[in-house]
């Protein structure tokens, strides 16, 4: 078996991803296990991945919240960078949908309270989709993979990253991703929780995300009659063609989705407390991992 650093062995692949492959490790320091992401062998050597994945270590130690995915260490070994990540036990949301309105709820308030942290900090997860999002065997959702997170306003020109079934259609039109952008993958993930399936669908990547700038998502009772009216609005809203008609941010997604659990289950609307922001800027983490102002282009994941 593997061994990094002469600290990490490398047990078991866990999945293999566009940029980075995980593997389930165990930590002989600290006598544990965790998961080791690792960037594939073809990109070791190429300085835009090598400067993502740094940038990708630094964005996760600044964001310490209960519903993001924990970093413990980073590193290179032998050439090719490394990520030390908690280890997460359970499914993606992926193997669970669709899911009843109540148990939706419950995991659709914990992914907007770890994308309200996320805005406040000025970051962009810019690849929200059920297979990112974690739910362990406790029931509590992880927020994971912020290998293509990056500053709010930055231009993310050339191929388009992430999948075409949730990409907003700021990102297919070549302009700056905002909170708003996480926001509408927010709101077709909820789409397909509850439904079971996509709005939109194709037979290729491009004519998918086409369909997010010349079509309006339905709403999903014309798919499920028996949604409740409340949610059907929050996904109306959520996916919005301009990013002015959505909820801003993960705070004003968070406390809709409150006042949604309210209407359906009565349960009371919490009190929000203000999100702290870190001390270092999403735009200073980019700077520092990089030495650049301009955010470098990656392959489509």
């Amino acid at each position: 078996m593997l061994l990094l650093a002469e600290r990490y062995q490398l047990l078991e692949p866990l999945r293999s991803g566009g940029m980075a492959q995980l593997y389930v490790a165990h930590d002989r320091a600290l006598d544990r296990r965790v998961a080791v992401k690792r960037i594939k062998p073809e990109l070791a050597h190429d300085a835009t991945f090598r400067k993502q994945c740094l940038y990708e270590a630094r964005t996760l130690a600044a964001l310490r919240h209960p519903n993001v995915v924990e970093i413990f260490d980073c590193g290179d070994d032998e050439g090719r960078p490394y990520l030390v990540l908690e280890l997460i036990e359970g499914q993606t949301l992926d193997d669970l949908l669709p899911l009843p309105p109540p148990q939706a709820l419950h995991y659709l308030l914990q992914t907007a309270a770890a994308l309200a942290f996320c805005h406040a900090q000025g970051i962009v997860h810019a690849d929200i989709k059920p297979s990112n999002i974690m739910i362990t065997n406790g029931g509590n959702v992880k927020l994971i993979d912020f290998g293509i997170a990056c500053p709010e306003g930055e231009l993310m020109d050339g191929p388009l990253v992430g999948s075409p079934h949730y990409v907003s259609p700021e990102r297919v039109l070549g302009k700056p991703l905002l909170a708003a952008s996480d926001i509408y993958s927010f709101g077709i993930v909820l789409f397909q929780m509850i439904t079971g399936q996509v709005p939109f669908n194709g037979p290729d990547a491009a004519s998918i995300a086409h369909q997010h700038v010349s079509e309006l998502v339905p709403l999903m009772s014309e798919v499920l009659l028996s949604v409740p009216l409340s949610l059907d609005r929050v996904v109306a809203r959520a996916t919005a063609q301009s990013p002015l008609a959505r909820y801003r941010n993960g705070t004003a997604l968070l406390q809709a989705l409150y006042q949604t659990r309210h209407d359906l289950l009565g349960v009371p609307i919490p009190q929000l407390e203000p999100v702290e922001r870190s001390i270092c800027s999403a735009t200073a983490l980019w700077e520092k991992a990089t030495g650049l102002i301009e955010r470098p282009q990656l392959a489509a994941a």
